[in-house]
């Protein structure tokens, strides 16, 4: 348990090896978000609330690079969007 350099609030949970597995943190902002990184360290799944409450999801490839995401702006319509390995949008809805 610990406060970044840039004021978040947060807990790590670390494997055996003292790689990171999974990391709670509250920004300074107040926003919550969870985290989620894989056996090489990588982020891999991102759960986290928005200034406003917005909920979102966020899904990454091996290279940590996003690759999903998934955001419910209220009371907007929610928005699904897939992107290439470049970071470029491959698709989204709406």
């Amino acid at each position: 348990m610990g406060i970044g350099d840039n004021g978040a609030v947060g807990i790590n949970l670390n494997d055996i090896k003292g790689r990171p597995r999974i990391s709670l943190d509250i920004a300074s902002n107040g926003t919550p978000g969870l985290d989620f990184y894989d056996a090489a360290g990588k982020l891999r799944a991102t759960f986290a609330l928005g200034p406003e409450g917005t909920p979102g999801l966020g899904l990454y490839d091996p290279s940590g690079k996003l690759r999903t995401s998934l955001d419910i702006p209220a009371p907007q319509t929610p928005g699904l969007a897939f992107y290439h390995p470049n970071g470029k949008p491959a698709w989204g809805a709406p």
